[in-house]
């Protein structure tokens, strides 16, 4: 019985289809049609990628069967001197320039030796006659060899030009893979062989275009997303009018075994202050009647004056009551009362020593280690008392920290891990994506939604107005990260970023750059003016801050949705006092609460903190108002800070990174 060999040239039959993964790895499926003679055949396919792995076939039906099969990576040098190669391509091509360059030395050299021949000629041996023929051919031939030179730089410079085009278009990766297998037939038979492989260095990520339009300089409600994908590869083999899926799964990054669980152990905790650094992660068990014990003893210390509300007041830990941050205790509220001493002096209540010395008891000096108390401290330093809780010195409280030191009135963190899940965009279009390790574009959906205009503004760090939509992911795709483009009227206006992937029926944002038609002025002004103490009080400076925002309107339509953002300074030094009095009712608001101003409609409030401009505990205000076309709205903040005399103070701006 004979045997048949067929030797099939990879590269000369196009890719079925390629599914990319995030992982960096694709699977691309090829199909070969074959025919088989009854016996023993023979099978070689050449010129597949190098990082070739995880190979197998399909496709022979019942009548044929496999018996060996074998797949060689990497060493088949024979695809090297492939006459299709880029690289065969190439060295032929130098090989012609090289060919038309020494052609062109010849022609230097005909010329250079035509010229030393006419240099010997003389009277004494020429005819007059005889020298005038001879110029007549020196002439022709001088212009056929300059003629002939002129040609071949030519050529020379257009084999050269291929030669860079080749060598830039030239496919990124190798082909020196092969397969050979051994397969046996029943009978006659024509099958198509189906080869899956996997396949490295190749990726895509998400992209993204949100087109809207306008209409008499208002933005439209309605957007289009373009959810694009780009795609590099460079894997040796061009994928021509391939089925392209790409996928969200981390194929090849699963665990080759079951994990193991280990165990879990309770020990006695780390101090939670750590001086080197914070503590090692972990799930520690404390006596819930030593954090009593504690608290007992840490409640004859501590007084509940406010770090930047009215002058504490000194007293037992029974009566001691939390400080509002922003309230009549608090960061900017109003001054309390100072309780009057045996000689009149400024300031809470002083023990007898103190009188005794004429100076006041200086504040417990800070532990190096953070100690287990209940006690807790506002965001801006009034130190308040938490009631203990009552249990058995049977009973433990489970705290899991992550990174930084935590104290007992920390909330549990609940860790939560699901099994991730993977999603497949399927190209609508066969794609061409060449070996290359360029980035090409594909569309993977045009997506509607319906969005919300706002105008917003943080004239203290930039005096303009910025159109920014909110937008509810209304469809069934799952956005992922990645760079949005904002083209508004078939203009390229902006580039931003989504940060996280969204979900169907998740909010985002995007910025569509700024609003020319509106003008921001921002102003801020100061008055100092100095306090004496007394003799019992230190001197100081009390400086009077007022920010005003102007808003002027320059469109013919209403803006109904204006948002501006202001900051009032905030400071962790007990000696500074910082006192709200514009807005008023703000410095008792709490966050998430919006104040009526009464001026048509102005609404003022901390802003949110999880949108990352902070809030209360930042000083950070919100105001939401409307302008009317044609018109200018403002906005006043004034505050007060109380500082000691002779020491320079200063407002830094701590820019928000997150």
């Amino acid at each position: 019985m004979s045997t048949k060999t067929l030797t099939i040239q990879a590269s000369a039959h196009s890719i079925k289809s390629v599914t990319v993964f995030k992982s960096s790895r694709a699977e691309v499926v090829r199909s070969f049609p074959i025919t088989l003679q009854r016996g023993i055949n023979k099978l070689e396919i050449k010129s597949l990628p190098t990082n070739i792995y995880a190979v197998r076939t399909s496709g022979l039906g019942t009548t044929a069967r496999l018996d060996d099969f074998l797949c060689t990576v990497g060493r088949d040098k024979s695809a090297i001197h492939d006459k299709e190669s880029s690289s065969e391509i190439v060295r032929a091509l130098t090989q012609k320039k090289e060919s038309l360059e020494s052609e062109k030395n010849v022609r230097a050299q005909e010329l250079a030796l035509l010229n030393k021949y006419s240099q010997t000629l003389t009277g004494e041996h020429v005819s007059p006659s005889e020298l005038t023929k001879f110029l007549q051919t020196f002439v022709e031939q001088s212009r056929q060899i300059i003629q002939a030179s002129a040609e071949l730089d030519e050529k020379i410079v257009q084999i050269g030009r291929e030669i860079d085009s080749k060598r830039m278009n030239a496919r990124k990766g190798d082909t020196m893979s092969k397969i050979d297998a051994v397969i046996t037939s029943d009978e006659d038979i024509s099958v198509v062989l189906g080869i899956t492989y996997i396949v490295k260095d190749c990726s895509w990520d998400a992209t993204y275009e949100l087109r809207t339009t306008t209409e008499s300089g208002k933005p439209s409600s309605s957007v289009a997303l373009h959810y694009l994908a780009t795609v590099k590869q460079r894997t040796g083999e061009d994928w021509t009018n391939a089925v392209l899926t790409l996928s969200t799964n981390q194929t090849d990054m699963l665990p080759k075994s079951l994990p193991r669980i280990g165990r879990f152990q309770i020990r006695q905790a780390r101090p939670l202050g750590n001086l080197f650094g914070p503590p090692s992660k972990g799930v520690v068990f404390r006596s819930a009647a030593q954090n009593n014990a504690n608290t007992s003893r840490f409640q004859q210390q501590v007084t509940g004056g406010s770090l930047f509300g009215g002058p504490p007041n000194q007293a037992s830990a029974s009566n001691a009551m939390p400080g509002a941050a922003f309230g009549s205790n608090g960061l900017f509220g109003q001054s309390n009362p100072a309780t009057t001493s045996l000689f009149g002096g400024f300031g809470g209540s002083v023990d007898a020593s103190s009188f005794a010395t004429g100076v006041a008891p200086p504040p417990p000096p800070p532990a190096v280690f953070a100690q287990d108390t209940t006690v807790q401290e506002t965001p801006f330093g009034a130190t308040a008392m938490a009631d203990p809780e009552q249990a058995s010195p049977d009973d433990f409280e489970e705290v899991l920290y992550e990174e930084g030191p935590s104290d007992n009135n920390t909330q549990p963190t609940v860790v939560v891990k699901e099994t991730p899940l993977s999603m497949n965009f399927s190209v609508s279009e066969t794609a061409n994506i060449p070996s290359d390790g360029l980035g090409h574009q594909v569309t993977l959906a045009v997506i509607p939604f319906q969005t919300k205009i706002s105008h917003i503004t943080i004239p203290r760090i930039d005096p303009r107005i910025y159109l920014q939509c909110d937008v509810k992911n209304t469809s069934e795709y799952k956005l992922l990260q990645g760079p949005v483009s904002v083209i508004i009227d078939d203009s390229y206006m902006s580039t931003t970023f989504l940060g996280n992937d969204i979900n169907p029926g998740d909010n985002f944002v995007c910025l569509l750059g700024n609003d020319p038609a509106t003008k921001v002025v921002y102003t801020r002004t100061s008055k100092t003016v100095r306090v004496d103490g007394g003799a019992f009080a230190d001197d100081h400076n009390i400086t009077t801050y007022t920010q005003r925002v102007s808003v002027y309107n320059k469109h013919s339509f209403d803006i109904n949705d204006l948002v501006v953002h202001d900051s009032v300074p905030t400071c962790e030094d007990s000696r500074v006092k910082v006192i709200l009095r514009k807005p008023e009712g703000l410095a008792e608001a709490k966050n998430a609460v919006i104040l009526d101003v009464g001026h048509k409609g102005l609404k003022v409030g901390w802003a949110d903190p999880t949108d990352g401009n902070g809030g209360r505990e930042e000083g950070n205000l919100r105001w939401a108002w409307k302008v009317v076309a044609g018109e200018t709205v403002s906005m006043l903040t004034e505050y007060e800070v109380k500082v000691p005399r002779g020491i320079n103070w200063v407002i830094n701006h701590i820019p928000n990174n997150t």
